[in-house]
Order: C-alpha cells, then sequence, then structure tokens
C-alpha cells in the first residue's frame, strides 16, 4: 500500500483505549514497514514517548483517564516535532467538546478504510518538521 523504500527508523505510536483496535492498527502500519508501538491510554502513551521516539502519532480522542488532546498537549511539551492523527468513532460534536477541530488537523472519522489510512500516514510522514 506504501512505497517500498525502508521505513523502519519510522516509528509510530498508536494509542486507543480499545485493544483490539490497537492492536489491529498496529499490525497494519507494521505491514507496511513502520515500527510501530501500542499505548492504551494518554498517560501510558506519555511514558513510550520518551523512549519510544515516534515520528507519529496516532491516538483516539475520546479515551479514560486523559483524553487525546490531553494527551497531545503533553507530547508537544516533550517531543514537539512529532506529527499527530487524531482519529474518532465519536460525532461531531462530541470531538469539538474534546478540543479537536477537523480543519487545521490531521483527523480520520472511525471507521475509515485501509486507505484512508495509508494517505493520511504518508501525507503526516511528509509533513515538513517545525524550526
Amino acid at each position: 500500500m506504501l512505497d517500498s523504500s525502508p521505513m523502519s527508523d519510522h516509528r509510530v505510536l498508536i494509542v486507543d483505549d480499545e485493544e483490539a483496535a490497537r492492536q489491529g492498527l498496529s499490525e497494519v502500519i507494521a505491514s507496511w514497514g513502520y515500527v510501530t508501538e501500542t499505548a492504551a491510554d494518554g498517560r501510558d502513551a506519555t511514558e513510550r514517548v520518551e523512549s519510544f521516539a515516534p515520528l507519529v502519532v496516532i491516538t483516539d480522542v475520546v479515551m479514560p483517564k486523559m483524553s487525546g488532546r490531553e494527551f497531545a498537549n503533553q507530547l508537544m511539551q516533550i517531543r514537539p516535532n512529532t506529527r499527530l492523527l487524531y482519529v474518532s468513532g465519536y460525532a461531531d460534536d462530541v470531538v469539538l467538546q474534546n478540543g479537536i477541530s477537523k480543519e487545521g488537523m490531521f483527523f480520520l472519522q472511525k471507521p475509515y478504510s485501509l486507505k484512508q489510512l495509508a494517505r493520511k500516514v504518508q501525507a503526516l510522514m511528509a509533513t515538513p518538521l517545525r524550526t
């Protein structure tokens, strides 16, 4: 689905409170050649960020303990050049209440296709780092 260039240095952290979603997404993204790590919530993800050093983080918006937006705020303090993709199966009003605007942010509404996911991940990988 993605080009065949080596991407082992491209790390993707997947943050989702649903284990099946987290593991399924990890398997798909790893099959594209990326190195993946998973976290069950924002707190767990915050602990993994330092040692794993992801280039891209895919995070669910609505999670217990710490929302995707709260986690993203902490992430930007630790690793400001990390690229974020928000995902959610909730309606627009719930997503907005959690501080996520679909405009100006990388966002995918669940359910999404693997093709949509691949395009978003490729676009994120191609996004220039902040200077």
